[in-house]
């Protein structure tokens, strides 16, 4: 990207919870946040063609929207639907992503935490020209709240950014940002926002499947049509009456208009190291193999599969 440097981004700085491991005491920290909304002001400020290139790409955004409020189930109350249909051409999908890197300091290693934001158009671009950084945090100096008031700032923002009375240089030319989902690997939306939690009997935030339970049409092996499993699928509002709490108390990523249980996705192949991950996603391309579903992958992956009959996938 040739502007690289020359974008003028403001960096603004918010109160969350932070420990510090030399007193033993949590103290209120001004963490540095670049906010998508100022990020895209100031990206759409230097060109609009830049603006359109890296949030709307060379998708047809009209096509895309027309597809999906026929096909997708989860846009049929998505606030964007009650939008004029003919500024879809214009409407672009944001998505939160997050994960941890790994880094040294000096020779100590240790765990940094970074959220970043994306538009769903921009598939098959540079991972710097498609993943925009909003905060990066040092997991050693964070407490159990640290996160959620991370979250409680940036959902805000992102709704305010997301509202159709939003008033940005990009909405004066027809543009629009509209939630689309929460991205994330599986150790990522399970630590951060208390989803899915392999490490638990009861993994599952979107049923009641079972890793070991004394029906074993409950459990997570069972591929049947008619396994029990298939009977108990939750929907955002099943799954957060089920937990006696109102879905923005769960956790504040959820008081974003559009943000439901249904939109929080796990990257399949990036939790291929995760035991559950491989055992789910092994079975399946295994049981696929078995059928001649994908019988051209066939030949790769049965080679690697080990005496159990598990297909594990080198990603």
């Amino acid at each position: 990207m040739k502007h690289k440097l020359a974008v003028n981004i403001p960096i603004e700085f918010c109160a969350v919870e932070m420990f510090n491991p030399k007193t033993q005491r949590t103290y209120m920290h001004q963490l540095p946040i670049m906010f998508p909304d100022k990020f895209a002001e100031a990206i759409f400020a230097v060109s609009e063609p830049l603006f359109a290139k890296l949030f709307l790409g060379d998708v047809d955004a009209q096509e895309y929207w027309d597809h999906v409020a026929t096909r997708c189930s989860w846009f049929r109350n998505h606030p964007a639907n009650t939008l004029d249909p003919t500024s879809r051409a214009k409407l672009i999908p944001l998505s939160l992503y997050g994960d941890e890197v790994q880094s040294c300091r000096n020779t100590e290693g240790g765990v940094v935490s970074v959220l970043g934001w994306s538009s769903d158009f921009g598939h098959g671009k540079p991972p710097l020209s498609r993943y925009f950084c909003i905060c990066c945090v040092c997991e050693h100096y964070c407490t159990p709240n640290t996160h959620k008031q991370i979250l409680t700032h940036v959902a805000s923002r992102i709704s305010a950014m997301c509202s159709p009375n939003s008033l940005h240089n990009w909405t004066l030319n027809g543009y629009n940002f509209t939630y689309s989902s929460t991205q994330g690997d599986l150790k990522y939306v399970s630590e951060k926002y208390g989803l899915h939690n392999y490490r638990k009997n009861d993994f599952c935030s979107r049923c009641l499947c079972k890793k070991s339970d004394p029906n074993p049409g409950m459990t997570l092996g069972n591929f049947r049509l008619d396994s029990s499993h298939l009977a108990t699928r939750l929907d955002h509002d099943a799954f957060f009456e089920l937990m006696g709490v109102t879905s923005s108390e769960f956790n504040p990523l959820f008081s974003i208009p559009g943000a439901r249980l249904e939109r929080v996705l796990h990257d399949v192949t990036h939790s291929q190291l995760l035991g559950t991950g491989k055992a789910l996603n092994g079975s399946v391309l295994t049981s696929k193999c078995g059928k001649k579903c994908i019988w051209r992958l066939e030949e790769w992956i049965i080679p690697h599969c080990d005496g159990r009959g598990v297909a594990y996938c080198v990603c």
